[in-house]
């Protein structure tokens, strides 16, 4: 075609490239009087084809001209296939003044140019021969279950590559893409492992293949594992007992509790109530409490209540209204109260045998569950913060903001957002350049982009699981991560997620215009003054408003608010707090 040098044919189109450069609109009207468009890329296969004739940069057709950060094809093509260039740090992204594609030669990625900027371009054109056939699997993995070897923690495991036949007119070939998951003959260590593989043709046709690799500990009957956070006591009756390393509420020790997979100690009989109080050194909580029902006295797992052992030490602490959780006395046994607000060791009790000693909660008031991954559990939030406040509420809730170790972990969890941008714990607020998990873990996969001095959190976005750098001010829903089965490294359990008093977490959104929610969380029902101050110490507005026990919401109208930074105040019974926030325009 006069004007064009033909690269190739591929699945019925042929791909040409203009001898002159054009401009994006030029571009595709000179396409167009050639009985063509610009090249529509409908699917990875077409663009790598494309890349491997192309040597230079060269527009192709989509851009969003008519609706800024609505993409469309040339030729009015569905837009399901994109490859965003993330590696080109002098390339221009999509925006308001770059509305149209280039492909990048080296990686088939792709950037945007403005509409006064000039190169090549590629014109498709439909050949007419479009070639047919039909792709059928005929050989797909099934799910693998082993369990280690006892002593070991981990274990190598081989399985086939899927097979395929194709009619495909055009050729007969069969590409097999693994797309998650770890690839065959990887060490694995206990967890389970979706694996996913596509299989193409050359006439546009693909199928999937997918199982699981599931790999088991091997604990010996009647044994209770250690678990990250206690000391073990002992085993009596196929029950496990731990000490708590570290001192919290009867409420926290309830939380912390369920999600290493038991409950606080229920005690049955004198003889477990002496093997518990021979193991002790200090007061202890214990799981029986009356704090729903004044009086009616309840375990912690459940249990009927078929023994006690009641102390009558007044000073000990009796059963008031006040006075709600258990405690068991180290000198003898005996059994007082303590008010939600004392903080002590717990006993925590398991049941031994072919397990782990932890488990992770099914679902969680205002998250979604994703799934679990090599031992470790993940919730996606269903409410928007801005990092800073993510991490403090994951940690509050018994996770962390989620860590990605390797490749096969980050691909599961971008398989599982949807289409969210979501944040992790990944940053480098402490340290310019330097990248940091929140929880502490070390980096072993590091995924960002647009960092710079400004942006220092990071998103996963969903089209390709890498990580973008953001502001401080961004809010996005997030994915805490909890360790379900005793994999390494150990979550860092809190020290508390409901202390006492009111905790306020965080506003937002922040800056905000007419609206700010503030987010805390309650050790109790109370009673609560907030009281909006100006920078210069005046205070604009006081409501006063009754919370409940757990996480509270709470509205405010700031319209009438000139801009600039104010104070939010929490005063009243065991809280005095204060958090900043910022009035837009």
């Amino acid at each position: 075609i006069s004007g064009f040098t033909k690269l190739g044919e591929y699945n019925g189109h042929g791909y040409y490239i203009s001898t002159a450069d054009w401009n994006w609109q030029d571009g595709s009207s000179f396409a167009s009087q050639n009985g063509g468009y610009l090249a529509s890329i409908n699917d990875a296969a077409e663009n790598d084809y494309i890349q491997s004739i192309l040597s230079e940069m060269a527009f192709i057709g989509l851009y969003d001209l008519n609706t800024e950060g609505s993409l469309e094809w040339d030729n009015g093509d569905a837009v399901t296939y994109t490859k965003y260039s993330t590696s080109c740090p002098w390339c221009n992204a999509n925006g308001p003044d770059y509305d149209f594609a280039v492909m990048l030669p080296w990686d088939g990625s792709w950037v945007f140019e403005s509409q006064w900027v000039s190169r090549p371009i590629i014109m498709e054109v439909n050949c007419g021969g479009t070639p047919t056939g039909d792709l059928t699997i005929t050989s797909c993995q099934t799910d693998i279950t082993e369990t280690l070897v006892a002593g070991t923690t981990e274990t190598t495991i081989n399985w086939p590559s899927p097979v395929a036949t194709t009619t495909c007119s055009a050729s007969s070939n069969v590409t097999v893409s693994q797309t998650t998951g770890p690839n065959a003959g990887s060490v694995f260590s206990a967890g389970t492992y979706p694996i996913s593989y596509t299989l193409s043709d050359q006439c546009g046709n693909s199928a999937n293949c997918n199982f699981t690799v599931t790999v088991n500990t091997n604990t010996p009957s009647g044994s209770c594992n250690a678990i990250p956070g206690f000391t073990k006591l002992g085993e009596l009756n196929g029950k496990g007992y731990y000490i708590s390393d570290t001192q919290m509420t009867w409420d926290n020790a309830h939380t912390i509790a369920a999600a290493n997979g038991g409950t606080v100690a229920s005690i049955s009989s004198q003889e477990e109530n002496d093997f518990i109080a021979n193991l002790i050194t200090d007061i202890v909580f214990i799981g029986f409490n009356d704090a729903n029902t004044e009086g009616a006295v309840v375990w912690d797992s459940g249990e009927p209540l078929s023994y006690t052992n009641y102390s009558t030490c007044d000073w000990c602490g009796l059963n008031t209204a006040e006075n709600d959780f258990g405690v068991m006395l180290n000198w003898n046994g005996k059994w007082s109260f303590n008010n939600q607000w004392v903080h002590r060791k717990f006993i925590l009790e398991t049941t031994c045998g072919g397990g782990t000693g932890t488990s992770c909660p099914t679902t969680i008031a205002g998250f979604t569950n994703l799934g679990d991954f090599n031992g470790h559990n993940y919730y996606l939030s269903d409410h928007s913060l801005n990092w800073q406040a993510a991490n403090t509420e994951a940690t509050d809730a018994g996770g962390y903001l989620a860590t990605m170790n390797d490749q096969a972990e980050n691909d599961f969890l971008q398989s599982n957002i949807g289409n969210n941008l979501v944040f992790i714990g990944y940053n480098d607020a402490t340290s310019e350049g330097t990248g940091v998990w929140a929880n502490g873990e070390t980096v072993t996969l590091d995924l960002s982009y647009s960092n710079d001095t400004d942006n220092d959190f990071g998103i996963m976005n969903f089209w390709a699981g890498t990580w973008q750098m953001v502001n401080q001010w961004v809010a996005k829903p997030y994915v805490m991560e909890m360790n379900c089965n005793g994999a390494s490294p150990a979550p860092v359990l809190p020290q508390s997620t409901l202390t006492p008093g009111v905790k306020l977490i965080a506003m937002y959104p922040n800056p905000a215009d007419d609206l700010i929610t503030a987010r805390m969380i309650s050790g109790s029902d109370v009673e609560v003054t907030f009281t909006i101050i100006s920078a210069q110490g005046q205070a604009k507005s006081m409501a006063v408003n009754q919370l409940s026990k757990g996480p509270n919401e709470i509205d405010f109208d700031i319209q009438n608010l000139q801009p600039g930074m104010y104070f939010l105040k929490a005063t009243g019974k065991n809280v005095n707090q204060v958090i900043r926030f910022v009035k837009m325009n």
